[in-house]
C-alpha cells in the first residue's frame, strides 16, 4: 500500500493545493492559519519520508509526462524537509501587523516553486522551475510599489 501512492509528488503538490484554498480569501488571520496547516503538514510529510528512508520509486508526474521528473537522492533528499522548516519558521513568526502585508498565497507558491526544483531531475525542466521561481518575488515587490529594476 505505501509503494502505491506517491509521496515525494505529494510534498510539493501540497502548497500548490494551499494556494488554491487561498483563492478569493480576504481575512489575512485565516489565511495564515491554512497556510500554517498546509506548511506544517507539508513539513510534517517531508520530514517523515527521509527519516523512514522511503524510495521516490513511482510518480505520478513522471508517469503523466513519459519521463522521470521526480528524483530524490542523498542530496536532496534531507534539503526538502529544510526547505519546508524555513518556510513554515517564516509563516510561524509572521505575525501582528505583517500580515496585512504578506503574501500567505505567495509563499506557499514559493515553497512548492522551490521543492518541485530541489525534487526534479531533468536538466530543462529545473532550469525553467529556477526562472519561474522569481515571479512570485517579482509580484511581491511589485505588490509595494517597490522597484523591480534588478529583475
Amino acid at each position: 500500500m505505501i509503494g502505491l501512492i506517491p509521496w515525494f509528488d505529494l510534498v510539493p503538490l501540497l502548497p500548490l493545493l494551499g494556494v488554491i484554498l487561498l483563492m478569493g480569501n480576504s481575512n489575512p488571520q485565516h489565511a495564515r492559519v491554512i497556510c500554517l496547516w498546509i506548511s506544517g503538514i507539508t513539513l510534517a510529510l517531508a520530514t517523515i519520508l527521509h527519516l523512514a528512508n522511503i524510495p521516490a520509486n513511482f510518480s505520478w508526474i513522471s508517469n503523466l509526462s513519459g519521463a522521470e521528473l521526480i528524483h530524490i537522492d542523498e542530496f536532496s533528499g534531507p534539503l526538502l524537509p529544510l526547505t519546508a522548516l524555513t518556510y513554515f519558521v517564516t509563516l510561524l513568526a509572521t505575525v501582528g501587523h505583517k500580515t496585512k502585508k504578506f503574501s500567505f498565497g505567495g509563499a506557499l507558491l514559493s515553497e512548492s516553486i522551490t521543492l518541485f526544483t530541489l525534487s526534479m531531475e531533468n536538466t530543462w525542466w529545473l532550469v525553467f522551475l529556477l526562472c519561474v521561481g522569481i515571479v512570485p518575488m517579482w509580484f511581491e515587490l511589485r505588490s509595494r510599489q517597490a522597484s523591480v529594476r534588478i529583475f
